[in-house]
């Protein structure tokens, strides 16, 4: 919900990509760039999340944690950080 506000409003959002599995996941990572966060699904104020995922070796790592205990979970890229430098919100 956050990220339609901010997006809607011109603020740079990281891109947010749902994983269903670990098939999905290496569907959906092709092209994408590190870092990387990933989180819960279902989780909120900070609770499970990964940052700086830096190869898709530890991306598949964390992103299996978090689907066997929390079932999907969210990948955000870090094009939005490189968006901001600089910039005064």
């Amino acid at each position: 919900m956050s990220n339609l506000v901010l997006s809607s409003n011109n603020i740079p959002t990281p891109r947010t990509i749902v994983l269903n599995s670990l098939k999905d996941a290496n569907a959906k990572i092709k092209h994408l760039e590190f870092p990387l966060v990933v989180k819960p699904l279902k989780l909120a104020h900070g609770k499970g999340v990964v940052t700086n995922i830096k190869n898709k070796r530890n991306l598949k790592k964390y992103a299996r944690k978090i689907m066997d205990q929390y079932g999907h979970c969210l990948l955000y890229t870090s094009d939005a950080a490189d968006e901001l430098d600089g910039v005064d919100l």
